[in-house]
């Protein structure tokens, strides 16, 4: 599957592939259409899906699109406003400010770093557990 639109949890943004959104169709019907879903504009979205539509394909290919924008604004919207998220977003500030002892101390030991880290710096199993080198 190639993603058309994804959110990234980590930098809270969402990502698009413009070369899929233009390669074919209306690009200038298709740019107000997703621009302005985007942005939260939905009744104007909604109001260029409809009545600027050059044909039906145009329109169920905008409004294809159109709908994974608001899925992914829906990941967005539960990933900042639920306990889960919250969770996430605390985890991702933890790895953010620690990150730098963490490779500080990787390096001094030099030793190599091994991922996830909640795994690979916990004593007890970084004992027990034997990591596979990949190069």
């Amino acid at each position: 599957m190639i993603p058309v639109f994804s959110f990234d949890p980590a930098s809270m943004t969402m990502w698009f592939d413009p070369t899929i959104i233009s390669k074919n169709g209306d690009k200038e019907y298709l740019s107000e259409v997703l621009n302005n879903g985007l942005n939260g504009h939905i009744d104007d979205s909604l109001i260029a899906l409809i009545t600027k539509a050059p044909n039906d394909w145009e329109l169920k290919r905008a409004l294809e699109l159109l709908s994974c924008i608001w899925h992914e604004q829906k990941h967005f919207f539960d990933f900042t406003l639920t306990s889960y998220g919250a969770f996430r977003v605390r985890q991702f500030f933890e790895i953010y400010i620690n990150l730098e002892v963490v490779l500080e101390s990787y390096l001094n030991e030099n030793a190599e770093i091994t991922f996830p880290l909640d795994c690979a710096l916990d004593p007890i199993r970084k004992k027990f557990l034997t990591f596979i080198q990949m190069r």
